[in-house]
């Protein structure tokens, strides 16, 4: 399952890829809203997740996933000196029926202008009943676990 998590933890993209259907794949996508809470000095803080937006059973785009994934593990790859000096950017189009839609957008993130390893990311998800669109704050590791778990199945 693929984690997108703002900076904060308070924002949560899940999806779970859990079909093949040539070069589709149904997948479970949920976005999670959650608080921390302190629980007791032994436990510490947790996340509560207080409500939930979920579209099951959503087609994607296996393909633009791929092409997604080798474009971000590319950025990814590169040395600590060029990281310093590049954004990563991009837009991409993942839903794979009509009716649908699923957008992702990543930009520079322009309140921390001097870190390239944060982005903004604009999220747009939309069915013949509901439409949810978000914007997360994110860093390099948050983009990192997201990967590794399109990854899995992608």
């Amino acid at each position: 399952m693929a984690e997108l998590r703002d900076s904060l933890y308070k924002k949560v993209l899940y999806i779970d890829l859990k079909e093949q259907r040539g070069t589709a794949s149904v997948a479970d996508v949920r976005l999670a809203y959650q608080t921390d809470e302190f629980i007791d000095n032994v436990v510490g803080w947790r996340f509560r997740t207080q409500g939930e937006v979920g579209w099951y059973d959503f087609v994607l785009n296996m393909a633009e996933i791929s092409d997604f994934i080798k474009a971000t593990k590319d950025w990814l790859a590169l040395p600590i000196s060029e990281l310093g000096k590049t954004f990563f950017s991009g837009e991409w189009s993942w839903e794979a029926e009509r009716g649908t839609e699923f957008k992702i957008e990543f930009g520079p993130c322009f309140e921390t202008p001097s870190k390239t390893d944060w982005f903004i990311v604009r999220l747009q998800i939309a069915s013949e009943v509901l439409r949810k669109e978000e914007r997360f704050h994110v860093d390099h590791s948050c983009l990192a676990i997201f990967v590794d778990g399109l990854s899995e199945k992608g």
